[in-house]
């Protein structure tokens, strides 16, 4: 591993700030009993007593690479027992790669201070990690500005790449809350994924490592080993203190070992001040003694900046020549108070650091604190972490802090400071008296991050403190406004209602304001107060205002960036118009205006377009043309670590794969959407659509009882009528295909509960999928009058689209084949789902014709159309549509066995699917499975499942057969 002062964060001017990147690295988790530690001491190299300990975080670190799986080790205990020589000493001479970083006291309330260097040193832990975490980290300008899930995917990834890797973190007590929400996703994600990440944490008993023991203990389980680090034994602590200081007799060395109390640091100090009754201050203030002013203020200032310094920054601070920081540094190391590691200073233990801080005038902590203000700023750039500290560095000097919290503020990476630093931006604010000089423009700034992060309460307090006190109307208004969205967002109706109304009564002319204001009341009219035709009307008011300021421009201008995202606004609220008014093909022009009006405003721009338009593709059946939308924006939304929006389109894109009869395909996108919201760690609707397609596929897949059972969990967790509405429909369909009469009653109960979910949402799209479904799974259980009834109120409604015209037709032949309609009807759903590719669909259809022939006596008919329907099956990977084929062709008296391996033509890989063939292309190449998975942007899992499934079908053993198989099936091409 690269040394610390080459570790390379968002910019030069960060590099030279870096933390301690030291040597320690990671492991799993038991209780074990007070055995003797180890500890570095300065002048001792010796490992004293633990050696129970040491073996077993080495055993923990070597087993993550070989069960390809995540282990853990957390080394917890007081300060100087030696928890810090323990991790160094068992990873000293490990063999994989490895990140190590250290968490400080002064920067835990400091938004991402441990998770800045991790992220970092992950970046230069490989090239391919370089290549994921950099445009995160310095992103180009003009880009979009990255966000904290945006970070914690970049992170996941890198931290995937390597064959095997362990991350290593010291004093984990002083982590900050942002930092700890990391390492918790980094986790998560490497269990989702099956990464073999070994994962060594070292610190003092704490709620931050309790809360992380506690996490890693529900999801590891015995992959996790704790080691708790009691006092040395006396042994152990006599041999320490004799090695620190040889002249020490045995008796003096036994006084020491009982005034040090078993721990290695006040062991190696007292020995060395051969004085059993010292105290920290004393010691530290006896060894300063002989050296000189600079290194007592040297001292001070690593003190003040509470952690490992580098000595660039160190010269800069003070202003000294390089030789006069070296002769000071000098002085504090041959006095055991400071240590030099990679061209950087630390002091020896955070007992000596709390020693100083004790004693240090509050005139010269300001005096210091200033200069790393200076120092922060002239480095910092753009970092807003860093502007951060420097603007918390002049606070805390008495000095003016207010242009340089303003300039953070205004910065598009703003973001990135979180909910802890939003707090201390709130702190910093809130010491500005009210009517002060740029304290208007700082609380509106404050409310505007405030919403961006999702603290929606702190932004409509901010907005409302300052709307009335805003001199121009159109800053009131748009004041007020903010409060209204923020409002909206917390859903309290009635202060949204009321906070609109006032910024309309604020009365400003400006048109772009108006239109962001008509926006908004269309929203709140839908969302929160459930009109759907009066947000239907307000929508398209707002549209045609959108338009007529964006046809005002010169054709060769650009929108300004305000107009850009109102005018995006209202034609999302269009597109939503047109889906849940059943009119999907409005879409299609609504998406191409988005895309021109977009074009140049960055990739988020051209996912959302993507997403709406692939979505209204689906719903009318036109899945290779939705494919064709819907997967770039996938594949470009996790590269762009943007998980959000990715896991929308996953969703429509595991639903088009699954409509398409592409059950595997859906299955590994659905599965890479439910591992993203795992590491997520947040609620997401669209990560439970995708999941509501897992499940689906799951019944397909062969598991029908785990599927409907995750079904039935999210019908009852979900509270919002509108998204209980496909559940129930998905459960009452899947039920009467599969157990027929026997289900009648749950089939009856799940239909009258999506019958109240229907009138409550409103929504026509919902109401007409589930009047369809309904008919389909009534025929299905023999409740045929009730169907009849559904299907009457389902023909008020003429289908739009191919996908409408197909759910109808399939509720017509459910019905016909319960003897209520003609019996040509089955053929042509048959026909039907073929032409469009539906091939689960299509086995359906034909099981309903084969059971009519059958019971017309027509047993051979029935016979072939059960055939052609599991040979779909099987191509399908439709374990669960064929076992039922082959349970109706067994009624018929049929045998059923499966024929034996199939004839084998050597090379032919036609049994693959797309995506298998590309995988198994990959291995015969030499690519590993992390070599896959990061050219297919995959996880692991779901390689070592696609893997499985290829050298099952193609009947080999091992990859290096695959290789020949490929290479003799391209060979006969």
């Amino acid at each position: 591993m690269a040394p610390p002062s080459d570790l390379r964060p968002i910019d030069a001017a960060t590099a030279s700030m870096a933390i301690k990147i030291g040597s320690r690295r990671g492991v799993i988790m038991r209780e074990l009993p007070r055995i003797g530690p180890a500890c570095k001491i300065r002048g001792v190299t010796g490992f004293f007593g633990r050696t129970h300990e040491l073996e077993l975080v080495r055993a923990a670190v070597a087993w993550a690479p070989g069960v390809r799986r995540l282990t853990a080790v957390l080394v917890d205990g007081e300060p100087g027992v030696g928890k810090t020589r323990l991790v160094d000493e068992a990873l000293r001479n490990i063999r994989v790669d490895r990140v190590a970083v250290s968490a400080y006291e002064p920067e835990m309330r400091l938004p991402f201070s441990l998770g800045h260097d991790l992220t970092r040193a992950l970046a230069r832990s490989s090239p391919a990690a370089g290549q994921i975490l950099d445009p995160i980290l310095a992103p180009e300008p003009g880009g979009p500005p990255p966000d904290w899930t945006s970070v914690f995917e970049a992170a996941h990834r890198a931290a995937g790449v390597h064959d095997s890797l362990v991350i290593a973190i010291d004093d984990f007590q002083w982590s900050d809350e942002r930092s700890t929400a990391l390492m918790h996703y980094l986790v998560r994600g490497a269990e989702a994924d099956g990464d073999p990440l070994a994962l060594v944490v070292a610190g003092r008993r704490s709620l931050a490592l309790g809360a992380l023991a506690s996490s890693l203990d529900r999801l590891l389980g015995d992959r996790l080993t704790r080691v708790k680090l009691g006092p040395l034994d006396q042994r152990s602590t006599i041999a320490l203190a004799r090695a620190v200081n040889p002249a020490l007799d045995p008796r003096d060395a036994a006084a020491v070992a009982d005034r040090s109390g078993g721990s290695p640091f006040w062991t190696g100090l007292l020995a060395a001040a051969r004085n059993d009754e010292a105290e920290v201050a004393p010691i530290v203030a006896d060894r300063l003694s002989a050296a000189g002013t600079d290194a007592a203020v040297l001292l001070e200032t690593i003190t003040v900046l509470g952690r490992q310094a580098a000595r660039e920054d160190l010269i800069a601070i003070r202003g000294w020549p390089e030789d006069r920081l070296t002769a000071a540094a000098a002085e504090l190391m041959a006095a055991g108070l400071l240590l030099e590691e990679g061209g950087a200073f630390r002091i020896v233990h955070d007992l000596v650091r709390a020693a100083v801080d004790t004693q240090l005038p509050d005139e010269r902590r300001r005096e210091i604190q200033s200069r790393v203000a200076t120092r922060l700023e002239n480095i910092a750039g753009d970092n807003v972490t860093l502007l951060l500290r420097a603007s918390e560095a002049r606070n805390r000097a008495g000095l003016d802090h207010l242009a340089l919290t303003l300039r953070i503020l205004r910065s598009p990476m703003r973001r990135l400071v979180g909910i802890v630093g939003l707090r201390s931006i709130v702190s910093l604010i809130d010491s500005v008296p009210a009517g002060a000089s740029q304290e208007l423009e700082l609380q509106a700034e404050l409310a505007s991050l405030a919403a961006e992060l999702g603290q929606h309460g702190l932004a409509m307090e901010r907005w409302a403190r300052i709307a009335d006190r805003q001199v121009t109307p159109s800053d009131r208004a748009r004041a007020w406004l903010g409060a209204s969205e923020s409002a909206q967002q917390l859903e309290r109706t009635e202060d949204a209602r009321t906070h609109l109304e006032r910024a309309r009564r604020a009365g400003s002319d400006d048109p772009i304001l108006h239109l962001e204001l008509q926006a908004t009341d269309a929203a709140i009219t839908r969302w929160r107060e459930n009109r759907p035709q009066e947000a239907g009307q307000l929508t398209i008011a707002a549209l045609e205002s959108a338009r007529a300021l964006a046809a005002a421009i010169r054709s060769e201008e650009t929108l300004e960036p305000r107009l850009q995202s109102a005018y995006e606004r209202t034609l999302v609220l269009a597109c939503v118009d047109a889906m849940q008014a059943n009119d999907p093909e409005a879409i299609l022009p609504l998406t191409d205006e988005m895309a021109r009006i977009s074009a140049g405003a960055g990739i988020e721009a051209w996912l959302q377009a993507s997403l709406r338009r692939g979505s209204a593709l689906t719903l009318l059946a036109r899945f290779a043309e939705a494919e064709d939308q819907l997967g770039p924006a996938w594949l470009e939304a996790r590269r762009a670590s943007l998980p959000g929006i990715a896991l929308d389109i996953g969703a429509w894109l595991a639903h088009t794969r699954y409509d398409a009869g592409r059950l595997i395909e859906a299955q590994e996108v659905a599965d890479e959407c439910e591992a993203l919201a795992e590491r997520i760690g947040e609620f997401s609707r669209p990560a439970l659509g995708a999941r509501m397609w897992r499940l689906v596929s799951t019944i397909s897949a062969g598991d029908h009882q785990a599927g409907l059972a995750g079904l039935r969990a999210m019908c009852e967790d979900e509270r919002d009528p509108h998204h209980r509405i496909p559940l129930h429909l998905a459960i009452a369909r899947w039920r009467s295909r599969l157990d027929g009469a026997a289900s009648a009653d749950e089939v009856h109960e799940r239909i009258a509960r999506g019958r109240h979910d229907m009138e409550d949402a409103r929504c026509a799209r919902c109401s007409l999928d589930f009047i369809r479904a309904a008919t389909e799974s009534l025929a299905r259980v023999g409740y045929v009058d009730e169907a009849v009834r559904w299907f009457e109120e389902a023909d008020l409604s003429p289908p739009r689209g191919d996908l409408q015209e197909w759910d109808h037709l399939r509720a017509r032949s459910a019905l016909a084949a319960a003897g209520r309609g003609d019996r040509a009807l089955l053929q042509d759903a048959i026909d039907e789902a073929d032409k469009l590719g539906m091939g689960i669909e299509s086995i359906w259809a034909r099981t309903s014709l084969a059971l009519v022939k059958a019971g017309e006596g027509d047993t051979s008919g029935a016979e072939m159309i059960l055939r052609d329907a599991a040979a779909i099956a099987e191509a399908s990977g439709a374990t669960t549509e064929r076992g039922h084929v082959d349970q109706l062709l067994r009624q018929l008296g049929i045998r059923t066995w499966r024929r034996g391996a199939r004839a084998k033509t050597t090379g032919d890989l036609s049994v693959l699917s797309d995506r298998e063939r590309e995988v198994a292309n990959l291995i015969a190449g030499g690519a590993s499975n992390p070599d896959v998975a990061s050219a297919l942007f995959l996880s692991r899992k779901t390689v070592e499942r696609h893997v499985s499934s290829i050298l099952s079908k193609l009947e080999v053993k091992n990859r290096a057969q695959l290789a020949a198989k490929v290479a003799a099936g391209d060979g006969a091409s």
